[in-house]
């Protein structure tokens, strides 16, 4: 089966992305990706209450259109303090619900896993999906051990992990396989790593420099085998055995139909080509997670 791409809306609500030069689109630039996705297929949109103002643009096409989006959203950025706090980020996905005039999510995930302490119910999903706000109930992972941490205490339908041709060892295919043994849907995001997997060794920045090495092999290879290295990021992914879906984002509607082009011809190429993958493996867990480029910026003194 053909795994399906996701849109990921972060770069609807927030200047995102270490190698983005654009800033945020314009309504107009996202209104056009969300018409071109809707007509190629694409049926789900993956946002978060912390994506800046992407619900309320994916709000407002909604309320300019007929059709409407299946919405993957997330909470729980933040520790909870009290249960009180449970209740009000309850609170806050009705509201979204309301907002984006949708009559269920079809997921909520718990958007870091560190911050999910004992203030979250063992039953959040359970009470949630009771309540009619979601269909299923999932988690978004930086690291394998995320998942572990939390396993015993929430049945998880839909796992989110980071993954790409760097990073592919942080998520070994036992960890992949076993979430499949449980039934559990596996969703990747970070196909192209901010876009740095995409970027030329001039556009990466200082403090991320020890991937250019491994950014240069992939590349190269992919010049090799008549790949735009978009292709290639993609082409991984098609070749991976156990993700189920794709969430990738766009600036504009050029980068988007750039990438339905490409998902349509790796899937195509899938078969055909073979590409040593672990040989891009960038051993330092550092350079592949994005959520320690902050830190790695103010050691390098470039803060």
């Amino acid at each position: 089966m053909m795994k399906s791409l996701i849109l990921g809306t972060v770069q609807f609500g927030l200047d995102y992305g270490v190698t983005n030069r654009d800033g945020q689109p314009s309504p107009d630039h996202i209104f056009e990706i969300l018409d071109q996705a809707w007509h190629s297929g694409v049926r789900f949109l993956d946002t978060a209450d912390s994506y800046g103002s992407a619900i309320d643009i994916i709000s407002s096409y909604h309320r300019l259109r007929s059709h409407r989006f299946q919405i993957i959203t997330k909470t729980l950025r933040n520790p909870a303090h009290s249960r009180a706090d449970i209740d009000l980020a309850v609170d806050q996905l009705k509201r979204q619900r309301d907002q984006l005039d949708v009559e269920i999510f079809d997921i909520v995930m718990f958007h870091y896993a560190p911050s999910i302490n004992n203030y979250v119910p063992d039953d959040f999903f359970d009470k949630i999906k009771e309540e009619g706000m979601t269909r299923r109930g999932g988690l978004s992972v930086d690291l394998a051990q995320d998942y572990d941490a939390l396993k015993d205490r929430f049945s998880f339908d839909v796992v989110q992990i980071p993954f790409n041709v760097l990073n592919g060892s942080q998520f070994p295919v036992q960890f992949q396989d076993n979430l499949k043994q449980l039934d559990i849907e596996i969703h990747v995001r970070s196909a192209f790593l901010q876009g740095i997997l995409l970027a030329q060794a001039d556009e990466v920045p200082a403090h991320l420099s020890g991937l250019i090495p491994f950014i240069s092999g992939f590349h190269k290879v992919c010049q090799q085998v008549d790949l735009e290295p978009l292709e290639g990021a993609l082409l991984f992914l098609a070749q991976s055995q156990f993700p189920d879906h794709v969430v990738v984002g766009a600036q504009n509607l050029r980068q988007w139909q750039d990438i339905e082009t490409a998902w349509r011809r790796v899937h195509a190429l899938k078969d055909r080509i073979q590409i040593d993958w672990p040989a891009f493996l960038c051993d330092n867990p550092d350079l592949v997670s994005p959520s320690q480029w902050t830190k790695l910026k103010q050691l390098s003194g470039n803060a």
